[in-house]
Formats: structure tokens, C-alpha cells, sequence
């Protein structure tokens, strides 16, 4: 007669295998998951600032229509003295005249710290600390 046995349980070396491998998945997992959990803020932190950046350039574009089309030489002493246009850290990259200079016709230009010449365009660049950057163009009408 053949006696059948029955097995209750697992072994101790099925346990230790079973452990190590969830040892090694969770060691190879780790460095990803970490990055995953740190680098998850950044993308929503950039948007704020990018938003912000544009939020600013929005206000000065008002301020031009609102009251300065006529009179770009005011807005541009306002972008230079930096008067509030809205929240978030900003820098003045350009904030100069583009002369057009057409002495060859080959439609150059220059920038310049002096509004000589017609039609008299101003150029606004601005950016936040992460290095975005937006640029505006007003003329005087």
C-alpha cells in the first residue's frame, strides 16, 4: 500500500527565497520610487512660476493698452523702476528701443537706449529664476 502524504505549510528555504526576492524587488524598486516621490512637486512648482511669469507680462501689456499706447517712453521708465505689475520674482532681460535702420534695404535693426527713430518700438523681455523667459513688443501708436 502506497502512503500519501500531505504537506501544511512551506519550507524554510521556500521562505528565504520568497524573502530575497522581494529583497531584490524592492532594491531595484527604491531609487525610482524615491525619485518619483521627490521630483513629484517640481512640475506643478514650475507651472506656478511659469504662470506667475506670465501673469506679470500680462500686466504690463495692460498697463500699455490701458494708458501708455501713445506713450511707450512712461512704460518703459515703469518696467525699468519695476512697479507692481503682480506676484513672483522676475528680472529685466531687454527693455530697450528697436530702431530699424534701412540703409542698404536690408530691414535691419538695432536696439538702443533712445527712442530716436519712427515708428517707435519697445521691446520688454522678462524672466523668472528657472530661466523662462517671455518677450513682449509695443509701439507707439
Amino acid at each position: 500500500m502506497k502512503l500519501i502524504s500531505f504537506k501544511n505549510g512551506l519550507t524554510l528555504l521556500e521562505v528565504i527565497f520568497a524573502l530575497t526576492l522581494v529583497g531584490l524587488l524592492v532594491a531595484a524598486m527604491t531609487p525610482f520610487i524615491g525619485r518619483t516621490l521627490t521630483m513629484s512637486g517640481a512640475s506643478m512648482f514650475e507651472l506656478k512660476k511659469t504662470l506667475e511669469l506670465a501673469t506679470i507680462m500680462d500686466a504690463i501689456n495692460q498697463d500699455y493698452k490701458n494708458n501708455y499706447t501713445t506713450d511707450i517712453e512712461t512704460l518703459r521708465t515703469r518696467v525699468n523702476a519695476k512697479v507692481h505689475y503682480g506676484t513672483g520674482n522676475y528680472t529685466i532681460v531687454a527693455n530697450k528701443y528697436i530702431v530699424y535702420t534701412d540703409a542698404n534695404n536690408d530691414r535691419t535693426w538695432v536696439e538702443s537706449d533712445d527712442g530716436s527713430g519712427t515708428p517707435k518700438v519697445l521691446r520688454v523681455t522678462i524672466k523668472n529664476d528657472m530661466g523662462t523667459q517671455f518677450t513682449r513688443i509695443f509701439v507707439k501708436q
